[in-house]
């Protein structure tokens, strides 16, 4: 369904009986503005969804796309839009999640509750944003990252209260910002 016009995705837009055993599903390249909630709700068996290259300006009710926590969803792809704010966007029932890609955005925070559920998130891309603030503990819940990718943002300081709990990390990329 990728590169086609599509502007948005309904309440279970995906009902039927169709395709619940759908595994990845790519909606990237076309016009989508908004998702309502439980648009995916009978994916109970999706392990990536590709929403790159679209119009969402914001996530923030991301875990409301869902009925019941997705088991196999490892992989959210939302890089290339225009979202500007996260709010608390990832909650428990996307905590199967490994890999969630939010780079080439607009964003300028990131709150401490934006990660909270994401127990299992193993890579972060945060890059070429605008992220200014990153509030203390903004990560502290994600014990399995390894990879934290902020380059090209907008930081002028990283305080180690604002890294707290990321005793798995291997990579921190914080390049192109205005340290």
């Amino acid at each position: 369904m990728s590169r086609n016009r599509i502007g948005s995705i309904e309440s279970e837009a995906f009902a039927g009986g169709c395709c619940g055993l759908l595994e990845r599903l790519a909606l990237n390249s076309n016009q989508i503005e908004r998702i309502e909630p439980l648009a995916f709700a009978t994916l109970t068996s999706l392990a990536s969804l590709d929403l790159f290259g679209n119009r969402l300006k914001s996530v923030q009710h991301a875990d409301n796309w869902f009925q019941q926590p997705p088991a196999n969803l490892t992989a959210l792809y939302l890089y290339n839009n225009e979202i500007e704010t996260l709010g608390s966007s990832f909650s428990s029932k996307l905590a199967s999640l490994r890999q969630l890609w939010l780079s080439n955005n607009r964003i300028e925070r990131v709150s401490n509750a934006t990660f909270q559920g994401l127990v299992r998130l193993e890579l972060l891309y945060l890059d070429s944003n605008r992220v200014e603030a990153i509030e203390e503990g903004a990560f502290a819940a994600l014990t399995a990252l390894s990879e934290l990718h902020l380059h090209g943002n907008r930081l002028r300081t990283v305080r180690p209260e604002q890294l707290a709990g990321l005793r798995r990390l291997s990579r921190l990329d914080l390049s192109a910002n205005l340290l």
